[in-house]
């Protein structure tokens, strides 16, 4: 301090002094440069260059400036102020605050305590009057952050929380009256006193509190039914002015301290006050309903304003069952299980409608399936509202299997009707093909002059020619083609049975339903049965049925199949054994031609040639046609074809359409060798017909033809003694002559008799009185013919019949 004092006197007495040497503002200013730049003082220059200013006069102006303001300036607007550059501001800033804790600064500005307190002050005063604050009102009003104003608040309420601590604490251990001191000078900062922050957004009086708790006392005491909380308080706002939380916070607590009799159902905006009066009215309603009705459903509990019915009629009533829509007593359970016991018993159904409420069928179905009795599989439920004893079905279903069997074996019945139709149609027609030969023999024994002939004859004839001039009679064909179908077939497709057949047949092809016949058959079998759950029995039965029909129709056409097949076995080894028979028979007749060729006693001429030639194309067109046909049969029964017989050439070309195309060209080359004049070209077809018919033919040797001429032989005696015509008499007569003296047979048309004549009357080795009688024979035939009395039966010549009689007499011996 002395040397202080002492520097300041010399300071005064240089001050004193004349100015002998005088300095420029220049010079001052680079010694004051220079004085900074050795560190030699510390010192600010302003920022008009005009002055300068030491950091402690900064700190001065500052707090000046802070007290001028009121405690509360910004720092930005202090460089305009001081005139210093806001970096030494802001720095001498953080020297006063680190010295004077009641400064601070909060985004720019700088705030003292005595402003806060000032400001909390103002924040009581201005509670004292109206009873709550909101937080945001008091930011926007001092134009303090939110967070700060709130931080503000809850250190002074901390305060206050200490203080009553202390003076708890204080008065306990009678402490001495420093601490009471102490204790008031703490209590000297507390500005805000009985506040309550709600939630920090809004700050209350304890009597708004106090206030605000009576409002909802009286509130809440008043109301005798459910209503929202919040209704209530938008009802009450404006006259009221009720706070959401707290009428929640108070009415809970009210409730836990029974000062109001009810409770809170619901959470949120749903929270629903439910005064204790109405819930025990509620509750007793509910009670007397539901053992009445022994149901109860939820829509109705759900209309007395309770949100969650299934949980409460389940926590209420330990003796019931929840359903999809109600509940109900577990007495209409035992009810419906007893029912059910007694239609199993007596395999009868039961209707649950007149024993139930009225439910939905979820609540039937859920009712049905907690029974026990259910549970044992025997008795189903149909139609949502029908239960049925297993047995009765089974009875049902065994009923419509016996209608569907019955209705099977009838069509299965028409079926093989129809097949043994066809059957014995086709054999008939097959037993005629190889008698025609016999009766070509016995109507071609007339004379050549006859005009009677065999129908047969004539198709065969008609199915060669008319290769020659089919396209001259298609058009005649269409109009012939009803007329041409065999009576017995007419008779089969005009029957009912066989339309009916047909029918049912193309339907077989789809999917068969027999909902509508079980249906009717239900219906007519039970008719005091309803007609819902008949429709239901018979949707249950469907399937089944369904299924039934199939397997019984698929196992009969299996069956009808495995005849079929069968037949076809059989006739097509009746087919091979008489084309074999055919064949044998063509064999023989051929080589019959053979040896009348290469006979020594004939002469060979022009009409010899002509001869033979006319009996080759007679084979050809008698047993060459008969061999062709079948072997068509054949193949068409080896094919599987629907048809196999024709009777006319369209019908034969519509067959050999669906054999293999090498082998219905095969066959066309058959039918064309037909009308050949020479048997070689057609035995060179056939043998190639054969071969791609899988049939191996054999040569005809002596053992076989002795066996075919002896019944060739014995077949014309039996028909000698029983033909009274005297034409075929003369014929077989000749063919027996001729059988037994030239040890062949020749299959010789009635005009080309005579030739056999000759050729037996020029051999040398028959009796000559055989020969005479046989020319005598001949000669008086012929006398007949040319008097056109070969058909009078009553024939009185003498002479022929002594002739006959000859002839019969040596045939029989």
């Amino acid at each position: 301090m002395e040397e202080l004092e002492i520097l300041r006197k010399k300071l005064y007495s240089i001050q004193r002094q004349d100015n002998i040497q005088k300095l420029s503002e220049r010079n001052c200013i680079e010694i004051i440069v220079k004085m900074i730049d050795l560190k030699m003082i510390d010192i600010i220059h302003s920022l008009d260059g005009k002055e300068y200013i030491t950091p402690k006069q900064l700190e001065n102006e500052i707090k000046d400036e802070i007290l001028k303001c009121g405690g509360r300036v910004v720092v930005c607007d202090l460089q305009s102020i001081l005139s210093i550059d806001i970096i030494h501001i802001e720095e001498a800033l953080e020297k006063l605050k680190k010295r004077d804790k009641s400064i601070q600064i909060y985004q720019g500005e700088i705030m003292t305590r005595y402003y806060l307190d000032s400001i909390l002050q103002e924040i009581q005063e201005q509670l004292q009057e109206v009873g709550k604050l909101h937080i945001n009102d008091l930011s926007n009003r001092f134009s303090i952050g939110v967070d700060f104003l709130i931080n503000l608040i809850e250190q002074n309420l901390k305060k206050i929380n200490h203080s009553l601590n202390n003076n708890s604490n204080n008065n306990s251990n009678n402490n001495s009256n420093n601490n009471s001191n102490n204790n008031s000078n703490n209590n000297s900062n507390i500005l805000l006193k009985n506040i309550i922050f709600d939630n920090q957004e809004v700050l209350y009086t304890q009597s708004h509190i106090n206030r605000h708790y009576h409002k909802v006392i009286g509130l809440f005491s008043s109301i005798t039914k459910p209503i929202l909380i919040n209704n209530v308080i938008k009802q009450h706002q404006n006259h009221y002015q009720l706070n959401e939380r707290l009428v929640r916070q108070q009415l809970q607590e009210l409730i836990e301290n029974k000062r109001i009799n009810g409770f809170i159902q619901g959470k949120a905006s749903n929270a629903e006050f439910i005064p204790t009066i109405f819930s025990q009215s509620r509750l007793k309603w509910i009670d007397s309903f539901y053992h009445q009705n022994q149901f109860i459903t939820f829509d109705s509990v759900s209309k007395l304003q309770i949100n969650e019915p299934q949980s409460f009629l389940k926590n209420t009533f330990t003796d019931g069952l929840l359903l999809h829509s109600c509940f109900i007593h577990k007495s209409l359970i035992d009810k419906i299980d007893d029912n059910i016991i007694e239609i199993i018993e007596n395999s009868n159904w039961l209707d649950l409608i007149p024993l139930l409420p009225p439910l939905t069928d979820k609540d039937i179905s859920m009712i049905v399936s907690n029974c026990p009795n259910m549970k044992t599989n025997n008795a189903i439920l149909l139609g949502n509202s029908f239960i049925i004893s297993k047995s009765f079905v089974d009875r049902c279903f065994t009923l419509l299997q016996k209608t569907i069997q019955e209705r099977i074996e009838k069509q299965q019945l028409i079926l093989e009707n129809i097949a043994s139709s066809n059957i014995k149609k086709q054999q008939q027609q097959q037993q005629q093909q190889p008698k025609s030969e016999n009766i070509d023999q016995k109507i071609e024994a007339t004379t050549t002059t006859t005009t009677t002939t065999n129908q047969s004859t004539k198709k065969k004839e008609n199915l060669i020619n008319s290769d020659d001039d089919e396209d001259n009679k298609k058009s005649k064909g269409k109009n012939k083609k009803s007329k041409q179908q065999s009576s017995l077939q007419k008779l089969i497709n005009d029957s009912d049975d066989y339309k009916v057949y047909n029918k049912k047949q193309e339907n077989n092809n789809k999917k068969v339903d027999h909902l509508k016949e079980i249906n009717q058959l239900l219906s007519k079998w039970y008719g005091n049965m309803e007609e819902e759950l008949v429709e239901s029995l018979s949707q249950y039965l469907r399937p089944l049925v369904n299924q039934s029909w199939e397997s019984m129709v698929k196992e009969a056409k299996d069956k009808l199949e495995n005849e079929t097949q069968k037949q076809r076995k059989q006739q097509l080894q009746q087919l091979n054994s008489q084309f074999f028979s055919l064949y044998n028979s063509f064999l023989l007749f051929r080589k019959g031609l053979q040896s009348l060729n290469n006979n020594d006693n004939v002469v060979v001429d022009d009409d010899n040639g002509k001869t033979i030639i006319a009996l080759e194309k007679h084979l050809l067109k008698t047993v060459g046609i008969n061999i062709t046909n079948l072997l068509i049969e054949i193949n068409a029964n080896y094919h599987m074809l629907d048809k196999t017989t024709f009777e006319t050439t369209s019908e034969r070309s519509l067959i050999l359409s669906q054999f293999p195309p090498q082998l219905s060209k095969s066959f066309e080359k058959l039918i064309q060798s037909l009308n050949k004049s020479t048997l070689n070209d057609f035995i060179d077809s056939l043998e190639n017909v054969c071969s791609q018919s899988q049939i191996k033919l054999k040569s005809l040797d002596k053992k076989l033809e002795k066996q075919l001429l002896n019944e060739n032989q014995n077949e014309l005696e039996e028909q000698f003694l029983n033909e009274i015509d005297v034409g075929n008499q003369f014929q077989i007569i000749v063919n027996l002559m001729y059988i037994r003296y030239k040890n062949n047979y020749i299959f010789s048309p009635p005009r080309l008799i005579g030739k056999l004549v000759s050729t037996l009357v020029m051999d040398t080795s028959i009796d000559k009185e055989i020969i005479t009688r046989l020319t005598k024979l001949h000669q008086e035939i012929v006398k007949l013919i040319t008097n056109n009395k070969l058909s009078n039966q009553d024939n009185d010549n003498t002479e022929l019949n002594d002739h006959i009689k000859f002839f019969k007499d040596l045939i029989l011996n």
